[in-house]
């Protein structure tokens, strides 16, 4: 039986006598008498041309990293701000950080079903949308609270991100621009 895994991350910070990053990637087959395969990959590293200036953070309580590789969860998450928040943007929405949620402190949920979290920024050069400017009041009151409601849903775009399967913690939410 064939498994995908994902490989994601950042490139070394460290200056670097060329902008290739040399990989070695092993893998077991406990199908066909427990076989090694090594494989070796360069990876090109390239500066972002335009990188964003703005940025989205949030916390999605009910996925897990791989999940948003997995289908077409990240393309549905970028549609729901380029249909609803950030509409009419003159520069791409991309992500610009994803992390598991139990790496950045939070708690194991207590049923294995629910998803551990990820936390994930989306950005771009475009300024935020006067949408996304009065998101971010409305959910103001929440960075307070500790623990956040877990089935917090009286925002204004809730009935978008759970259609879309997304259940978001909304006290996580913010607008980041450097």
């Amino acid at each position: 039986m064939h498994q995908s895994k994902f490989l994601y991350g950042v490139p070394p910070t460290l200056p670097q006598p060329e902008p290739v990053v040399h990989l070695i990637i092993v893998s077991l087959n406990r199908h066909k008498g427990y076989t090694v395969s090594v494989k070796p990959i360069d990876i090109e590293i390239q500066e972002k041309l335009n990188p964003a200036l703005y940025e989205v953070n949030m916390k999605i309580d009910n996925l897990n990293v791989t999940d948003m590789f997995i289908g077409d969860h990240m393309n549905a998450l970028k549609e729901i701000f380029t249909r609803v928040l950030w509409k009419n943007t003159d520069y791409e929405i991309y992500v610009t950080f994803l992390k598991s949620a139990l790496e950045l402190g939070a708690r194991k949920p207590l049923r294995p079903q629910e998803g551990e979290g990820v936390v994930i920024r989306l950005g771009s050069r475009s300024m935020f949308s006067t949408e996304l400017l009065e998101l971010q009041k409305e959910v103001q009151p929440l960075n307070k609270m500790q623990p956040c409601p877990r089935n917090f849903k009286r925002t204004s775009v809730e009935r978008f991100f759970r259609d879309a399967g997304f259940i978001l913690d909304w006290c996580a939410f913010h607008l980041v621009s450097s």
